[in-house]
């Protein structure tokens, strides 16, 4: 069995891109950690950024996939509850799918880390950016721990970084250290145009930032050649929802209307520092699938508004998936846009990944579609 593997395995290098061969045969010996291999690799990524592949890279690789190699499990695990989170106001923003690696770096990942100059949250946001994109911070509530919120505030800040200065590994760096320090590093270099050209003018950390990002985004994308398995914690494996509330509410509410334990609430909405969703304003609440609908009846009534429904119409749930917007579902579904947003109160706000709103489908296309 072996010899016909190898046999297998040598017919299809000989029918391959020469480039193709050399990393190949790189791994068959065992190089997998190659700068050659790695560099391959990322370049089939096609980052929107300009990257290098240099000893950092190829150390913080080595570290995800040797010595660090349980962390990169929990790491990766809380990546498939988060990531689909990031990709939605990425996409509504019309920014690179990657930089939802990002927060691998900023946080692994956690959402109630902070830093020692006071950066929180799974983007360490400091507290002069949580107030200019709005985010909420009291001694009750942390916007910048709740992952909607913080995620959006989080992607305007670099797409207006990224206005600034328009150039990725210089908006990255400027995410990480302040434009001033951006800004005055350009300055000692010259005219220095992109990351590389200023990183020796540039903070300790920051110097490292680019290529952790970059390694990031490696093992993220090639974990499984690496056999590493995501290690999923049990709050974040499940679907959740997101129920909007407007209300005073406690989690102590929560527990006697759903069963849901205060601590699993607290997991999921870390951004609520004492259990309590204050009623100034409009907040977040993420909870398990299964739950989300005793919580939602006695809040709301039931899903939709208690009217008759539109002529030769039928009534049906639907989970706003990453990058949906009223007008992508309403073509999608042959639904009136107008009815969308009337239906479900979406007057003054856009749409959320993981909520669950109400669409109207025209009956002959619901049985078409059936």
């Amino acid at each position: 069995m072996k010899q016909i593997s190898l046999i297998l395995m040598t017919f299809w290098v000989t029918s391959v891109g020469s480039m193709d061969k050399r990393i190949v045969l790189s791994e068959m010996e065992g190089n997998v950690l190659s700068k050659e291999v790695i560099d391959y690799k990322i370049c089939r990524m096609e980052l929107e950024l300009d990257y290098r592949v240099d000893d950092r890279v190829l150390s913080r690789i080595k570290r995800y996939v040797t010595f660090g190699k349980r962390d990169t499990e929990l790491l990766l695990g809380r990546a498939h509850y988060y990531f689909p989170i990031f990709e939605h106001y990425l996409r509504v923003y019309g920014l690179p799918e990657e930089l939802k690696y990002l927060p691998m770096v900023e946080s692994g990942l956690q959402p109630a880390v902070k830093s020692i100059v006071g950066a929180t949250g799974l983007w360490q946001i400091m507290d002069f950016n949580a107030e200019k994109y709005g985010l909420l911070v009291n001694k009750q509530v942390d916007e910048r721990q709740d992952v909607y919120k913080s995620t959006e505030a989080a992607v305007k800040l670099l797409k207006d970084l990224y206005d600034q200065y328009g150039e990725w590994t210089l908006a990255l760096a400027a995410y990480n250290a302040g434009p001033g320090r951006v800004n005055k590093a350009i300055k000692l270099s010259n005219g220095g145009s992109n990351f590389w050209e200023i990183e020796d003018f540039l903070p300790k950390e920051t110097r490292m930032y680019i290529p952790s990002f970059v390694a990031a985004s490696y093992i993220a994308n090639y974990y499984p050649q690496h056999q590493i398995q995501p290690s999923i914690k049990p709050h974040l494996e499940g679907e959740t929802r997101i129920l909007l509330v407007e209300q005073p509410l406690s989690f102590k509410d929560v527990n006697l209307l759903s069963g849901i334990s205060i601590s699993w609430l607290q997991r999921l909405n870390p951004g609520y520092l004492s259990g309590v969703i204050p009623g100034n304003g409009m907040h977040y609440l993420v909870l398990p699938a299964d739950q989300y609908q005793e919580v939602r009846d006695f809040l709301y009534g039931g899903i939709g508004v208690a009217t008759a429904l539109p002529e030769n119409t039928l009534e049906t749930q639907y989970v706003v998936l990453p990058g949906d917007s009223v007008i992508s579902i309403a073509e999608r579904y042959e639904c009136d846009p107008e009815l969308i947003i009337s239906r479900n109160q979406l007057e003054d706000r856009s749409l959320v990944v993981n909520e669950q709103i109400v669409l109207y489908l025209n009956k002959r296309f619901a049985f078409n579609r059936a």
